[in-house]
């Protein structure tokens, strides 16, 4: 299997850099996304926690749809949807 890394630009939440990193794991009959929110280094990371909701992509589909993920980010001080992502 290929595995491809990419990450999304720097965006923030609340004021908070993050991205998305995301893996592409190519197969044979499908693609499977897995991804991570994380905060930039700079930032503290003890300020919240974040999941990341992938789909995997059948090879033989449409490929105008693409991967999207869904963000969504919980603060201390609170919780935050994000916008999805298509990559």
């Amino acid at each position: 299997n290929q595995f491809i890394d990419e990450q999304s630009p720097t965006r923030f939440i609340n004021g908070v850099p993050y991205f998305i990193a995301l893996t592409r794991e190519i197969k044979p009959d499908c693609i499977r996304y897995s991804a991570r929110l994380n905060c930039n280094e700079e930032s503290d990371n003890s300020l919240w926690t974040a999941e990341v909701e992938c789909s995997v992509t059948l090879l033989n589909e449409d490929p105008s749809k693409n991967m999207v993920c869904k963000k969504s980010a919980k603060f201390a001080n609170g919780s935050v949807e994000g916008d999805s992502m298509l990559f």
